[in-house]
């Protein structure tokens, strides 16, 4: 698609992440060129962005099973801008239309691998500002995910994004680490719940 020099850059960069095995949250580059005076870009296809995969997986089941697949969505799109942070890239964009779904039948529970793509508003920076936002990223995206479950009347899990939101609110710039334990230790007790339901069933 229609791209921009400093895009390419930058997707090229993560990509290359990509390639070597360091991570698997970003799509890999195949061609990044120049072409009538436009920059042309092709990546690594994806089957939908995080909307259809929600479609698919979020608006149906019990309030647990729902709870963790959120979660397990969260963790991964920070741990994902955690290392954006640590390449000084600020996405400026992180909506859950700019992140792709690509199936894995072998991850768990998500069965999917999560790419975020779309860097064309996107910026290196080595300044202290970037985690500040880095920050706004994460909240950004969690109210474009708290907007599309609220049209599709999950106000369960709505409720859920305010009181992580209210938290990430409570976190120094430069405590993604904090935010990440604090969604593990949400899904441990989603764990806990479940295996405590199990037994008292028996």
């Amino acid at each position: 698609y229609e791209s921009n020099e400093n895009e390419i850059k930058i997707t090229n960069k993560l990509s290359e992440l990509v390639m070597k095995g360091k991570c698997d949250c970003f799509p890999i580059l195949y061609y990044g060129y120049e072409c009538n005076d436009k920059h042309v870009m092709i990546s690594e296809l994806a089957w939908g962005d995080l909307s259809v995969y929600i479609r698919k997986y979020l608006l149906e089941g019990s309030f647990d099973y729902k709870l963790s697949i959120l979660i397990n969505i969260l963790i991964k799109i920070v741990k994902s801008i955690k290392i954006m942070q640590e390449h000084n890239i600020i996405h400026n964009d992180l909506s859950i239309g700019n992140v792709l779904v690509k199936e894995d039948p072998t991850d768990r529970p998500l069965k999917a691998v999560f790419l975020i793509h779309d860097f064309g508003r996107a910026k290196e920076s080595s300044d202290e500002n970037i985690k500040v936002n880095m920050k706004l990223d994460i909240l950004y995206f969690i109210s474009t995910l708290w907007y599309y479950l609220f049209q599709n009347k999950q106000e369960d899990m709505t409720g859920e994004l305010d009181k992580i939101n209210d938290y990430i609110d409570t976190v120094g710039v430069d405590d993604l680490d904090k935010i990440i334990i604090y969604l593990e230790e949400m899904k441990s007790s989603i764990g806990v719940r479940a295996s405590y339901g199990r037994k008292k069933s028996k």
